[in-house]
């Protein structure tokens, strides 16, 4: 006990156990319950965990009229008694825009399969594959950006 006391000194390790810190009262636990999230991130990475219903391929398909189609069925029914709920995906066209300006974003043809029971994440995963991009969790939203910044 004193030779690894005397060691942890040594080597600048402070042997005081680390105080304990109080949980704010404005955030909650994340999923894995290791660290603090506000409850508006905490319910959108509940939100990519979910699963969706695609039922059927979706080939060929303009970028804006998928998002609308993922929006839509990664909304639960409680989303009309509570905005908090809704899924909202947004498209930085400007970042696209800078780094592809020939091409109008929202008008790229992508597909996907039929994917019953994907997640949320697996499904913004395949889209952003596609359009070379990738996607943040915001307060409100999710974001499908450029990797470029």
């Amino acid at each position: 006990m004193m030779v690894s006391l005397l060691v942890a000194l040594t080597m600048g390790a402070d042997p005081s156990p680390a105080p304990k810190l109080e949980k704010p009262a404005d955030e909650t636990q994340d999923l894995q319950g290791i660290r603090l999230f506000p409850k508006r991130i905490r319910q959108r990475l509940i939100e990519l965990q979910s699963p969706l219903p695609i039922d059927r391929p979706l080939p060929d398909t303009p970028l804006k009229d998928i998002l609308d189609f993922v929006q839509d069925i990664a909304t639960p029914p409680q989303a009309k008694d509570d905005p908090l709920f809704r899924v909202t995906i947004l498209l930085d066209q400007n970042s696209f825009r800078r780094f592809k300006p020939d091409e109008r974003i929202d008008d790229v043809k992508i597909s996907l399969p039929k994917m019953t029971g994907a997640s949320l994440e697996t499904t913004l995963r395949m889209i952003c594959d596609q359009i070379e991009g990738t996607y943040l969790v915001r307060d409100d939203h999710f974001l499908i950006t450029t990797w470029q910044t």
